[in-house]
């Protein structure tokens, strides 16, 4: 007789700790952007509070991978910059807090993707608070009777 017992850790927050997007073959040229795949593979990626994106380069021309929306000067490289990267290689990103993040390639900017951080929910238990002591009362009352004067019990 076998006995046999699977566990399984709770993957619920597992799927989004790391995820991969590369860059889509041929992006380098206009016309990615109006494919259903889009110039980055997702387009859309979404991760956890801590998670890790790593963006890949798997396209023959180079790259960068540039928080922000190209045609808003002021959110351009506010949160990430890759700098340029060559066919082949790699840029990770860890993103700390939740929230919609648009990034492109500042070489390409037809090249549009995004990035949702989702919050994960916490997991530490709320501690209970520990009730403050209630300060006893003591009352003694004595019968004078049974006392002597030197104060012994009669």
């Amino acid at each position: 007789m076998g006995f046999s017992l699977f566990l399984g850790a709770n993957s619920a927050f597992a799927d989004h700790t790391e995820i991969k997007i590369t860059t889509a073959a041929g992006s380098g040229a206009p016309g990615c952007e109006t494919t259903s795949s889009g110039c980055y593979i997702p387009s859309t990626a979404t991760v956890d509070v801590g998670g890790v994106v790593v963006f890949s380069n798997t396209d023959t021309a180079a790259h960068t991978f540039t928080s922000g929306d190209p045609t808003m000067p002021e959110t351009v490289q506010a949160l990430f910059d890759s700098s340029l990267i060559m066919s082949g290689s790699t840029y990770s990103y860890t993103f700390k807090n939740a929230g919609t993040f648009d990034y492109f390639c500042m070489v390409h900017p037809w090249m549009l993707g995004q990035v949702i951080v989702k919050g994960v929910p916490n997991t530490t238990p709320t501690p209970t608070p520990t009730p403050a002591p209630t300060p006893a009362t003591l009352s003694v009352s004595t019968d004078s009777s049974q006392y002597s004067q030197n104060n012994l019990v009669t």
